[in-house]
């Protein structure tokens, strides 16, 4: 594990990591792997700073339920799409997130909507999800134009800067330049999203150089 999300894992969130791996699986495997693990979501555990999941919901149930969308790949995508259009705000958000570890065209679309959603709660993870996806894809969904404003939670700014980091083109670089003034959390996440950007052979605008 790499120190950079060196976190203590608990239970849930190292079932939703396995559903990563779950398109790998034999559906005789796979469905042996969702009932072994799912009695182990009766506890929520510590909740990760900048974590979809745990800002979300400590629903167990509702985690379990979109884990098992995450594993059907293309085949979950229309019931996440129901709950992150049409869900309450918990059910919304873990979608979102489901959605882009999913990725692909009709993801994507969603989550694109989703930006554009008033609720800023719904905007940072939907920003956050798009980065996913655009990881998944080696595509970059993200594009400066796209984040009309930041929230004031630097919790959701973090989620934000991470979504940009993952999948934001380089017009998104002075979004986190600019984010390394802000308050440590925050700053710390920007940094981490111009390294990204540079792990992904995206070259640094000279403002994000003069800034780091």
């Amino acid at each position: 594990m790499s120190t950079e999300n060196c976190w203590e894992l608990d239970a849930c969130t190292v079932v939703e990591q396995r559903f990563e791996y779950a398109a790998r699986m034999s559906p005789r495997t796979l469905a042996a792997t969702v009932a072994a693990l799912s009695c182990l979501l009766g506890c929520p555990g510590p909740k990760r700073p900048g974590d979809v999941v745990t800002a979300a919901t400590d629903d167990p149930a509702l985690r379990l339920r979109v884990a098992r969308a995450e594993a059907l790949r293309a085949g979950g995508v229309a019931e996440l799409r129901e709950l992150a259009l049409h869900g309450v705000k918990a059910e919304r958000l873990l979608a979102l997130r489901g959605l882009g570890r999913i990725g692909g065209a009709q993801a994507v679309e969603v989550l694109r909507s989703a930006v554009a959603d008033r609720d800023v709660d719904v905007f940072a993870h939907a920003v956050a999800a798009l980065g996913l996806a655009g990881s998944l894809d080696e595509d970059a969904p993200l594009t400066a134009a796209m984040i009309t404003r930041l929230p004031k939670d630097p919790a959701l700014v973090a989620l934000i800067f991470e979504g940009l980091g993952r999948g934001g083109d380089a017009s998104t670089q002075d979004t986190l330049a600019a984010g390394l003034a802000g308050p440590p959390a925050m700053a710390a996440a920007a940094a981490i999203g111009l390294g990204r950007h540079g792990r992904r052979k995206l070259a640094l605008a000279p403002g994000a150089r003069k800034a780091l």
